[in-house]
């Protein structure tokens, strides 16, 4: 999992990425001619959130691109004192490491970045499949829900010394970095998320992105700014686009509304495809079991959603000649996050994801994933 260095206008970033493909979990580039699909994060959990899309077989005939975004993960770089544009970041990177246009999906507030970069660029964006986007301003109950979520976090950095950083150093598991801040932070964020159900995958992926996030956000007053300015001030602050912009947007678009979701009902997703069709957006709105980061819970409906929509932009030989021969953990695909989610107890049991587009009837979709009118 390399890194690149980009030059955005929020201030210069040195980017960690990974690349999967048909034929190596942790590639150094793409296999030119085949579609590749660039995935966007949302806030506090970083680029493993995707564990369970890289490990579809059938997602895996594509080249699968991830990064972990400014003040996320491994990335070196913060958001500071600039106006932050993660769209031009999300460009700037794509250019640095030569990706042609891609289909994007994006997760949450992944989903605006993947809008704005769209209206920004539409020529470096082939499709846009949006899992559980948010509201175009937030609720006050979302905000202050945020918030709590940020000043039990924020605690951290009023205990004597660095006594986060020592204990961060001592123990690598983050359910003994819990002992050092407010626990409820952590609860919020798997609230937020999950819906606070875990399993082996999500209590991994969730402890994993602390461990990290406690390396940019916790310690120091100025890491506890820098945490306002990416979970709270981004957030709250962002603009939705206008009409124009968004009718610059020219490809399949699917939105996704995960039906656990209780902080974002469906009529929010509803209310974003009546905005894309009003803008001649060609848009499909389709709903998944589970929460609010339903990638991990309803990655076989997800998926194959995101299947189809990269799938209808070529025609039904474009994975013909692929194959896919990528490592393996028994039957299972090998990917670039299942080193670091090991280490906090996720073992891959096998391959959950056996259904895609192409198997589904001449019906269409509407039978088997509850495509949902807008």
């Amino acid at each position: 999992m390399p890194y690149v260095k980009i030059s955005p206008p929020t201030g210069p970033l040195n980017v960690f990425y990974s690349i999967s493909t048909p034929l190596h979990h942790d590639a150094d580039a793409i296999i030119p001619g085949i579609p590749t699909i660039l995935f966007i994060h949302p806030v506090y959990m970083p680029q493993q959130i995707f564990e369970a899309q890289f490990s579809d077989r059938h997602l895996r005939q594509c080249n699968l691109v991830a990064y972990d975004m400014r003040s996320h993960g491994e990335t070196e770089g913060k958001i500071g004192d600039a106006k932050y544009l993660p769209a031009e970041d999300a460009f700037h990177f794509m250019e640095a490491i030569g990706l042609p246009a891609c289909h994007l999906f994006g997760l949450s507030i992944g989903c605006c970045v993947a809008l704005e970069l769209a209206a920004r660029h539409p020529d470096r964006v082939l499709s846009l499949t949006l899992c559980s986007p948010l509201s175009p301003v937030e609720s006050e109950d979302v905000a202050t829900g945020r918030m709590e979520v940020h000043e039990e976090w924020s605690n951290g950095t009023l205990l004597p010394g660095r006594l986060i950083e020592q204990v961060a150093d001592i123990v690598e598991h983050v359910a003994t970095i819990e002992f050092a801040i407010e626990n409820d932070a952590i609860v919020g964020v798997k609230q937020l998320a999950f819906n606070n159900e875990m399993d082996d995958l999500t209590s991994a992926i969730t402890e994993s992105s602390i461990a990290q996030g406690q390396h940019h956000w916790l310690g120091t007053p100025e890491r506890s700014r820098e945490a306002y300015r990416c979970v709270i001030q981004w957030p709250l602050e962002r603009k939705a686009l206008t009409n124009e912009e968004l009718a610059r947007i020219k490809v399949p678009t699917a939105i996704i509304h995960c039906d656990e979701d209780y902080v974002y009902p469906i009529e929010n997703a509803q209310a974003l495809a009546t905005m894309l069709e009003e803008a001649g957006v060609p848009v499909a709105l389709f709903e998944a079991p589970g929460p609010h980061y339903g990638c991990v819970a309803g990655a076989e409906v997800v998926n194959s959603v995101l299947l189809d929509v990269v799938s209808s932009c070529y025609d039904s030989s474009i994975f013909s000649n692929v194959s896919v021969k990528a490592e393996t953990v028994g039957d299972v695909l090998r990917t670039p996050f299942q080193e670091r989610l090991a280490k906090f107890d996720y073992i891959p049991q096998s391959d959950p994801f056996e259904i895609h587009a192409s198997d589904l009837s001449d019906s269409g979709l509407d039978t088997e994933l509850r495509k949902v009118s807008a």
